[in-house]
């Protein structure tokens, strides 16, 4: 029974350690926020307790979730082996799945990626919640058939201005986010291994990757909406990174052609050093090499650069919901006004839709 529950997988963290041979290395953990570097014990480090319980504090604890991600991580870590120890070859197919499940597992684990899909699931109760305040049959259906008119009329208004005001709220539900995770995990695994061009870059002799407790960074210079998160398909020219050894890192991209594709190519001092300031920039709490040095060389070059820094940190996805305005006919398409929410803030962007898009949305509309 497991009481402390990784975010970021330990074998995934020695690869990385002054002796990746050693089941008992440690690795060199930079916090982010001081620059202090100390080593670590992986068994120790990026967990949490009962992080993925799915029972409350007094019933039995079952590590169903730990144990599923355990599994995860036990077929992706051969076919890591072995693309890292081939130079890049790409995997068989099924351990291609196994790869890419862990990637996606990855991505939707840590504590801020579950703070983000609470977020999420925040907001679309708030807006289940404002569709059935708005519907006079719902607020009767609750009130008993005997109610008036004008009594089920204060109680719509009265709710709904409680939902505006903040005084109706919603609280975060561990079960729900852990749910919400599992469940984007199968959808990001078919893109990645259908639609996605994977690549994996070799570092040059003398340099290294650093790897994040926050270990998928992505990046979107061509973002569909301005404030629009980033994300591994948020637009053509999204980037995700993945280290994945002190020499290899992973790198993916939607594929042009819309099929997978896999190469291996050698790259520069330069771009291991953008990606690992990415890598830096959007770390949780803190960055892990095999030596203080490697760490402390990635801070030079944030704290030269501090605004390349921040450009690079996470933008987080957001909850888009457009809304007609009092001249435009539904299911007929045209420039919308969309508000998107995230836990950074509220934004407005304006969007051209389709006709056909827009009836899809309205059919599928909460």
């Amino acid at each position: 029974m497991a009481a402390r529950h990784h975010y970021l997988p330990r074998f995934l963290q020695r690869r990385f350690g002054c002796d990746p041979a050693d089941r008992n290395t440690t690795v060199v953990r930079m916090d982010v926020s001081t620059g202090e570097c100390r080593a670590v014990h992986p068994a120790k480090e990026a967990s949490l307790d009962r992080y993925y319980r799915l029972t409350d504090n007094n019933a039995k604890n079952e590590d169903g979730v730990e144990g599923l991600l355990g599994r995860i991580e036990s077929a992706a870590a051969p076919a890591i082996t072995k693309v890292v120890g081939s130079g890049g070859e790409p995997p068989e197919p099924r351990k291609l799945v196994g790869l890419a499940r862990f990637v996606a597992t990855l991505a939707f684990r840590t504590p801020d990626a579950r703070a983000d899909l609470a977020a999420a699931d925040i907001e679309f109760s708030k807006l289940a919640a404002r569709q059935l305040f708005s519907d006079p049959a719902a607020t009767r259906r609750a009130l008993g058939p005997d109610a008036t008119y004008e009594a089920v009329a204060r109680w719509q208004r009265k709710l709904l201005d409680g939902l505006r005001d903040g005084n109706i709220t919603f609280e975060r539900d561990p079960v729900r986010e852990i749910g919400m995770m599992l469940r984007a995990v199968e959808p990001l695994t078919q893109w990645l291994i259908s639609a996605a061009w994977w690549e994996l870059l070799r570092a040059p002799q003398g340099r290294q990757f650093v790897l994040s407790d926050a270990p998928v960074a992505h990046r979107d210079p061509t973002p569909p909406l301005d404030g629009a998160g980033a994300g591994f398909n948020s637009s053509p020219g999204a980037m995700t990174v993945l280290p994945i050894d002190p020499v290899v890192a992973l790198l993916i991209r939607p594929a042009p052609d819309g099929l997978l594709n896999w190469v291996a190519r050698d790259v520069g001092e330069a771009l291991v050093d953008d990606l690992n300031l990415l890598i830096y920039a959007q770390a949780g709490e803190a960055v892990y090499a095999s030596s203080r040095q490697i760490l402390e060389e990635v801070r030079a070059n944030a704290r030269r650069d501090p605004q390349r820094v921040v450009e690079l940190r996470r933008r987080r996805m957001r909850v888009w919901v457009g809304e007609l305005g009092p001249k435009d006919a539904p299911g007929q398409g045209g420039v919308r006004e969309f508000t998107g929410r995230n836990r950074d803030g509220t934004v407005t962007a304006s969007m051209r839709v389709s006709a056909a898009q827009e009836a899809d949305a309205l059919r599928r509309a909460i």
